[in-house]
């Protein structure tokens, strides 16, 4: 693990004059690794943030309330095992758990962009 730490990524201990620093790494350099660990961190918190966005404009309108409220709980327990991952350095149940979310992430969220596809296309044909 590249990044066995949460919610640093490492601490590093940093020798100056018989002098130790304990320095904690939050954003690595993106070498060895740590640009896809980084990445992956990265882009999944905005899909978190993008997830709650939507959540808040089919809210406010209305519309499948149910279904972003599934999305939003799903992508939620996401991060929680993407954390476990890191924690209990990742254990194989955790990791299988991790992959199959992110895969029945992917089907909810086809699965809403369908019904709202269907739901405009089903306005505009009734004016």
């Amino acid at each position: 693990m590249v990044c066995p730490e949460f919610p640093e990524c490492y601490t590093e201990i940093i020798k100056n004059n018989n002098l130790e620093i304990l320095h904690t790494v939050y954003i690595p350099p993106l070498i060895y690794g740590f640009e896809m660990h980084f990445t992956h961190r990265l882009i999944g918190f905005f899909i978190f943030f993008y997830i709650l966005y939507l959540w808040y404009r089919f809210y406010k309108n209305k519309i499948f309330i149910r279904d972003i409220i599934f999305l939003v709980s799903l992508i939620t327990f996401q991060i929680f095992l993407g954390i476990l991952n890191i924690v209990f350095e990742l254990p194989t149940l955790v990791r299988v758990l991790h992959s199959f979310m992110a895969t029945i992430l992917f089907l909810t969220t086809f699965h809403i962009y369908l019904n709202l596809k269907e739901t405009i296309r089903t306005k505009e044909k009734n004016g």
